[in-house]
């Protein structure tokens, strides 16, 4: 191998890839992970990952389960844990100021976008701990902006493995913890129109509808 692939190596796949590898059978042990729908996941290009959001797990669980390299948007306060901002600054994530409007994350955002990176937002933009909450329209307006494929993805179990008052997870609970992968969200109607205001907020919502729909199918139409 070359210097140049070494360091290749070194830098995109051994932070990324062989700790996620570890994680998967583990997160498969303890949590008994399941995931559905890989084949919705575009192979190569640009996504933007959608999912609900209810535990600090999340970002590790489909993490762990994706076949492809993807950066986050990571809030500030997670640059303040040591480990975790080293590992948010070599992956290069845009950052969000939670509860503030934050103009600087859509630039972040559509940068990681045109290098052919898939993106992981969470569209309620905020820790969820029973179902699924309001959405932000942050998403939406990303989502507008760089016209890639959608792909929203449904956690379920999470919540149950990692309860709002508990200190740590609950680990060998007996119940498992379902990632379940959507066809991409169907936006194409509304591009001709403004990304702001109600264009945003109607794609927002219909992000956030197909994840409620992974999240709880109606009869018959989900099976795992």
């Amino acid at each position: 191998m070359h210097d140049s692939g070494l360091k290749r190596f070194f830098e995109y796949y051994v932070p990324w890839y062989i700790p996620l590898v570890m994680l998967r059978p583990m997160l498969r042990m303890t949590f008994g992970v399941t995931c559905y729908g890989l084949e919705h996941l575009p192979g190569v290009g640009a996504a933007l990952l959608c999912s609900n959001h209810g535990t600090y797990l999340d970002p590790l669980l489909l993490g762990a389960f994706q076949p492809r390299r993807f950066r986050f948007v990571a809030k500030s306060e997670l640059f303040e844990y040591p480990g975790v901002k080293q590992f948010c600054e070599v992956q290069q994530c845009p950052m969000v100021h939670r509860g503030e409007p934050d103009r600087k994350l859509f630039p972040q955002a559509e940068a990681v976008l045109a290098t052919d990176t898939p993106l992981l937002i969470f569209p309620e933009g905020m820790r969820v701990h029973q179902g699924i909450g309001e959405v932000e329209p942050g998403a939406g307006l990303i989502a507008m902006r760089s016209r890639v494929p959608v792909i929203p993805i449904a956690l379920r179990g999470h919540q149950e493995a990692w309860p709002e008052r508990s200190p740590l997870p609950f680990f060998l609970q007996g119940k498992s913890i379902e990632i379940r992968i959507g066809q991409p969200v169907e936006l194409a109607d509304l591009y001709e129109k403004k990304p702001q205001g109600r264009a945003a907020r109607e794609a927002a919502q219909r992000i956030i509808k197909a994840i409620a729909d992974l999240y709880w199918p109606p009869l018959g139409q989900y099976q795992a």
